[in-house]
């Protein structure tokens, strides 16, 4: 899952109001603020969820690989699963999840009810929680506060 912050910079001249180092400090801290945002609702996940950041001249990437966050920020289909290493798969009758779509805070989740014990169980999919659309938002956001004043 990538993010690409991008200043679409006409060519610059002597009476270019934004220093190509503005500009640079800008994509910076937009960079900041979607890895951020990126990171807040994986915070209370049993182990961290690392990005990496890549610089370009007028540009910056966030991303990362670890496939939980993809699952859960670009959703699931419904899907069957099968117990891997016991003949039975064991969980709780209830649950409510940590995250909603398109709010990168999370709440506090549970598991709860009684434990069922299942060869299989049709699971109904994961939605979508679109935390990259929102970090790329407010990136946007602060790389137009930064830079759209400048005329």
């Amino acid at each position: 899952m990538r993010i690409k912050v991008t200043a679409i910079v006409p060519k610059m001249d002597d009476d270019w109001p934004i220093s190509e180092k503005e500009i640079k400090a800008a994509l910076s801290s937009a960079g900041k603020v979607v890895e951020q945002t990126l990171k807040r609702p994986t915070g209370t996940w049993s182990s961290p969820v690392r990005f990496a950041k890549k610089a370009e001249d007028f540009a910056v990437e966030i991303y990362t690989t670890d496939k939980r966050f993809v699952f859960v920020d670009a959703g699931t289909r419904p899907h069957t699963i099968t117990p891997k290493r016991s003949p039975l798969l064991a969980f709780r009758s209830e649950y409510v999840a940590k995250t909603t779509p398109r709010v990168p805070d999370p709440r506090p989740g549970r598991s709860g009810g009684q434990m069922v014990f299942a060869k299989s169980v049709q699971h109904p999919g994961i939605q979508a929680r679109e935390f990259t659309l929102v970090a790329r938002r407010y990136g946007q956001k602060v790389l137009s506060n930064k830079l759209g004043g400048k005329k």
